[in-house]
């Protein structure tokens, strides 16, 4: 029997946490595992029938220690060599280390030499190659890949967190982290071709496998039926998601169509201000995160679904379930965004440094519907690949 060490600071939401918990879940359906998980998520322990270990989350440390916390927790050093000793795992799977701190990674690969084991690390965004995490520069808004792989000091010199401490902190955290990875990760998971090709120009040496997302339980029936003219856009309000840029461009067309949006963020306020002060009624804006069952259920009727975002998306699974749900996608053209379009052969993709295509791209899909409906049916056949099993099927395969 197998001993696999899961090590994922929450499953308690978002995306990452969804992937973990399918990834652990599958383990305890097989009887060859024996299965253990390192968390900063307490609440985790009563969920699941498994060995626990809890460690800290450095994000939580508050005041001046918060920036010694980005390059070492000594506890969780401690915590997790006692987690190795104890359980001594043959295969150890990172989903979401960056929480833990560098101490972590220590103990990883001083139990590597010494034991022997296989570690696989799933990427969710881009901290393995990006000091900033995020390929993103925020006190100049635009994508950046200057120092992919480096972690040099670009992102101070640049200030790519726009917070000049956090920047540091930044710097400091991955120019240690970075002593411990070295020979550590035997299998690097990505969920887009998008990502492995920058995880391959960071370092041509490494071996990427390519597993698509488990965003899809079962494939919806009836998706087509009772739609109406509106077009959704469901997620964070933030400045790299672009959406109140779209609604401002969604205002100057004239097209009957509604736009739902739904979600919170940091420019929550300035749309709902955009809206107030336009005296405008085909914006809608829901202002909270609503729970799937919930979420779906005020989508369904959608005919699209616009995703206008100015940074690499990985691999979006909202553009997944929007053509599970009969919606045709619409993008921004760059990152992963631009891998599904064409993977699903659906949808439509616009250049979002535009201030007029998002617009205009989306009164060209209006125009197309009953013509696009073929290639949506199309693409809900290729949804297959992001199923539960499918994952299963991949991931146990690289287990054995």
């Amino acid at each position: 029997m197998q001993k696999v060490l899961l090590i994922v600071s929450s499953l308690s939401g978002g995306g990452a946490e969804h992937v973990a918990r399918k990834n652990l879940e599958i383990l305890l359906h097989e009887k060859d595992f024996d299965v253990a998980v390192l968390t900063c998520d307490k609440a985790l322990w009563d969920q699941y029938p498994v060995k626990h270990y809890l460690a800290k989350d450095f994000r939580k440390v508050r005041g001046p220690g918060k920036v010694f916390a980005t390059m070492g927790i000594p506890e969780n050093y401690k915590m997790t060599a006692r987690c190795l000793q104890e359980f001594r795992p043959d295969i150890i799977h990172l989903h979401n280390y960056i929480p833990f701190s560098p101490s972590m990674l220590r103990a990883l690969k001083e139990y590597k030499e010494k034991c022997g084991c296989k570690v696989i690390l799933t990427h969710h965004t881009y901290s393995y190659i990006c000091t900033n995490d995020s390929l993103y520069n925020y006190s100049q808004d635009k994508l950046c890949e200057k120092c992919i792989g480096t972690f040099d000091t670009t992102i101070i010199r640049d200030n790519c967190a726009n917070n000049r401490l956090v920047s540091l902190a930044k710097y400091l955290q991955k120019n240690e982290m970075s002593k411990f990875f070295a020979d550590l990760v035997d299998v690097h998971i990505s969920p887009s071709d998008f990502l492995k090709a920058e995880l391959l120009k960071a370092n041509p040496q490494i071996k990427v496998e390519v597993v698509r997302n488990p965003c899809v339980d079962r494939i919806e029936p009836d998706c087509l039926e009772a739609k109406e003219n509106t077009v959704v856009f469901f997620g964070r309000i933030s400045k790299e998601k672009n959406i109140v840029k779209f609604a401002r461009q969604f205002m100057q067309i004239e097209i009957p169509l509604k736009l739902l949006i739904i979600g919170d963020g940091p420019e929550a306020d300035e749309l709902e201000a955009l809206l107030k002060g336009a005296d405008y009624n085909r914006i809608e804006f829901i202002p909270r995160f609503l729970k799937s069952d919930e979420l779906y259920e005020t989508i369904r009727t959608a005919k699209f679904y616009v995703l206008p975002s100015i940074w690499f998306e990985n691999s979006p699974v909202s553009i997944i379930e929007a053509v599970n749900l009969g919606m045709i996608p619409i993008t921004s053209n760059i990152g992963g965004m631009k891998e599904l379009i064409d993977l699903l052969g659906v949808g439509y993709t616009f250049d979002p440094m535009n201030d007029q295509e998002g617009a205009e791209t989306l009164k060209t899909a209006y125009l197309q519907y009953e013509s696009d409906v073929a290639s949506l049916l199309q693409a809900r056949s290729r949804l297959n690949q992001f199923t539960t099993q499918a994952y299963s099927r991949h991931i146990l395969a690289l287990y054995e």
